[in-house]
């Protein structure tokens, strides 16, 4: 989740319309996985870009629903150093994204890089692939998901 602290608050929310506020600064208060994704919203001459930070893939799922209102452009993962193999955050293109539930019923969730890495969301555990059920692929190209 993103927090902000009400120091960072700054004026003109009414620019974007009702319910907006806007912030100077927000944290991230988790070492875990973001999604950096930029969404077209409108249509023709009228449509705009938007960049926008989601904790979950729940969210990038709601984000990708034909009843949003926006068109997915581009998905990025910001990704901590116990996910990468690193010692920084990396920032990298998504193209695949794959979820399911290991044989205890937690979710996995498997992230394939434009890069040809694949990334899980599951620190320090060794994901056994055949055990995997449920598993579904968002397809990230055509903003559709499907069940594998």
């Amino acid at each position: 989740m993103f927090t902000a602290h009400e120091s960072t608050h700054r004026f003109g929310g009414g620019l974007l319309g009702e319910g907006f506020i806007n912030f100077g600064v927000v944290e991230w208060n988790l070492t875990r996985h973001w999604y950096h994704v930029l969404v077209k919203q409108g249509q023709k001459e009228s449509a705009w870009t938007k960049v926008m930070m989601l904790g979950s893939v729940a969210e990038l799922e709601q984000l990708m629903s034909p009843d949003s209102g926006f068109e997915l452009l581009d998905v990025q993962l910001m990704a901590p150093p116990w996910m990468n193999g690193t010692e920084a955050w990396s920032l990298e293109r998504i193209v695949s994204l794959t979820v399911g539930h290991d044989e205890k019923g937690m979710q996995v969730i498997l992230h394939g890089t434009e890069g040809r890495a694949v990334y899980s969301d599951s620190p320090g555990r060794v994901i056994d692939t055949n055990s995997v059920r449920g598993f579904r692929k968002l397809d990230l190209a055509t903003a559709s998901n499907s069940t594998v």
